[in-house]
């Protein structure tokens, strides 16, 4: 197989700050040869490889930071405690970064070529992987990030607002290049919608629709406002279609053919639950908020597809009973007083989650209604917020029936608390129906219900989207374990942003001194965990001179007692 040396030259002359091996690319089944490239080479590597590696970061990081997993086991893991360092910082800021330039590099080969969807793809995907990076770290260098080979060492670092700008604009363009009378060449390659243009131009319009809730809290920094934009979008499907239904969905599918279309979680690599859920306990406020009744052990029925109980061996708790560990504990919690409760401690549903063929999910159309339901409780567009929250639980919980099939949740004798049988889950329509009408999912109105069930829906999405619903909103809310305490790598607090990487700051100092002096900071010394991202409530808040009032922010530290 011939090396795909113009890819590597790009990126390489793209990433001068960064360290990456890019032999994956260069191993891939296409056979690529030098000067033969096509845009539908590239499409597969950014799908399959970069969802990969997203889902990854869902389950290494992003959930120990979003308090749904800790690594409680262990004191080499400790992410939960926001124990972090320049490596964890690097590492994102590659990852997101490689995806991003061949993205773009696709829409290049694209324009070179003359094929407006795939131009209109690479921009989608772009854009997609520059939020990423954009939304853990603050502003970036978009308009000349990437143009390295081009004598651009040191480009100029954007605030987030422009950022979001140029994001918005490539979007707008994207969504008026698609021509959808025109054949996807090669579209066995595209592995999310086998090239259906007019599902790429709704995942582009809903995508620029998570943008524009991201900012939401900055309307009126924006012209035309937040507001505005959402409106055009939704009272205009012709011009911005948008999901309308599961069947839209953005997902990366996987044949499982060989190891390159098999998902990250293939069992090859993780051969049991121990192997994929040792490290990752599942946390007891995660728990709480999908226990409906811990009495009747009434439970939110995705809870049985995403997690499963263990049995257990600390006197006075059941066997196999919906049990979780303190995110953010101390380093002696595992040793101590209550070790033995990490037997009792839920994991997350490994013959559900961890499979060749399991979907990388990107974004789903709950998300688009709660979007929606949001915009309306705001009074921005028209309908019922009540409708499109009750749709958006709806939705997501028959996006999580498919995957039901392969979950082998218990039935526990509640007597004798031993394993019945381990079925497969399914999710009726008078399960969703009593989901949403119990007291703890009903509709009531308020920000904080629609933001927590916002939450909830987007477990197992690929890359970091519940810790920036967190940061944006402040839900749910969530207390400081005392480790973050003990470790003090944040001072006790909550883990606002992830810090740019001391080679991008070493290489561009005064650029990046701009940005953090922008997010509040005075030197590249703020370049903290603790200095808020621009378009989060905490950042909102102080810009207005107000606290920001959640918990993780008044230093409610837990009791492991």
């Amino acid at each position: 197989m011939k090396k795909n040396i113009l890819i590597i030259a790009v990126l390489l002359g793209a990433l001068v700050s960064c360290t990456k091996n890019f032999e994956r690319i260069n191993t891939d089944p296409n056979n690529i040869s030098r000067g033969q490239i096509q845009p539908s080479n590239v499409i597969e590597p950014v799908l399959i490889y970069g969802s990969n590696e997203m889902i990854g970061e869902t389950w290494s990081l992003a959930n120990e930071i979003s308090q749904v997993t800790a690594a409680v086991s262990s004191n080499i893991r400790e992410e939960h405690r926001y124990n972090l360092n320049n490596g964890n910082f690097a590492g994102r800021w590659n990852a997101y970064y490689e995806w991003a330039i061949l993205a773009d590099h696709m829409y290049n080969l694209a324009l070179a070529q003359g094929d407006e969807n795939y131009q209109a793809i690479g921009l989608t995907m772009k854009v997609y992987y520059m939020q990423g990076i954009t939304d853990l770290f603050g502003g970036i260098a978009y308009k000349e990030g990437m143009k390295a080979d081009k004598g651009i060492v040191q480009p100029v670092i954007e605030s987030q607002h422009d950022v979001y700008e140029d994001m918005f604009a490539d979007l707008e363009k994207a969504n008026s290049l698609y021509n959808t009378q025109k054949p996807l060449p090669s579209k066995e390659k595209d592995a999310m919608y086998k090239g259906d243009i007019n599902k790429w131009r709704k995942f582009t319009n809903t995508l620029y629709l998570r943008l524009l809730n991201r900012v939401s809290g900055r309307n009126d920094s924006f012209s035309p406002t937040i507001q505005e934009r959402m409106a055009k979008i939704f009272n205009d499907p012709t011009t911005y279609p948008v999901f309308v239904s599961n069947e839209d969905n953005a997902h990366v599918h996987f044949s499982g053919a060989t190891q390159y279309y098999s998902n990250k979680f293939r069992p090859l690599d993780y051969p049991s639950d121990s192997n994929f859920s040792g490290e990752h306990h599942i946390c007891d406020q995660f728990l709480g908020m999908l226990i409906l009744d811990k009495d009747t052990e009434k439970v939110d029925p995705r809870l049985r597809i995403w997690c499963k109980q263990r049995l257990g061996k600390t006197s006075g708790i059941p066997e196999y009973s919906w049990f979780g560990t303190i995110s953010g504990c101390s380093s002696g919690y595992a040793s101590g007083h209550r070790s033995d409760y990490l037997t009792n401690d839920a994991w997350l549903n490994y013959d559900a989650l961890c499979r060749d063929v399991a979907d990388n999910i990107i974004m789903d159309y709950d998300e688009l209604l709660f979007i929606k339901a949001e915009a309306a409780l705001k009074g921005w567009i028209s309908g019922n917020a009540k409708d499109y929250y009750e749709q958006a639980i709806a939705a997501n919980c028959k996006k999580w029936n498919a995957w039901g099939e392969f979950a082998k949740a218990y039935t526990i004798d509640p007597a004798t608390r031993k394993v019945i049988s381990q079925d497969p889950v399914n999710i009726t329509d008078a399960d969703i129906a009593a989901l949403i009408a119990d007291p703890k999912i009903a509709w009531d109105g308020t920000e904080q219900r629609l933001a927590e069930q916002k939450w909830l829906s987007l477990f197992w999405v690929a890359g970091w989207e519940m810790y920036h619903q967190m940061r944006r909103t402040g839900y749910p809310e969530i207390k400081i374990g005392k480790g973050v305490v003990e470790k003090n790598a944040t001072g006790g607090k909550f883990c606002a942003r992830m810090p740019y990487p001391i080679i991008a700051i070493s290489n561009n100092n005064a650029h990046y001194l701009e940005e953090i002096k922008r997010m509040g900071g005075s030197s590249t010394d703020d370049n903290l965990m603790t200095l808020p991202v621009w378009w989060s409530g905490e950042a909102i808040a102080k810009d207005a001179g107000s606290p920001w009032p959640h918990a993780f922010r008044k230093l409610e530290y837990r009791d492991e007692n």
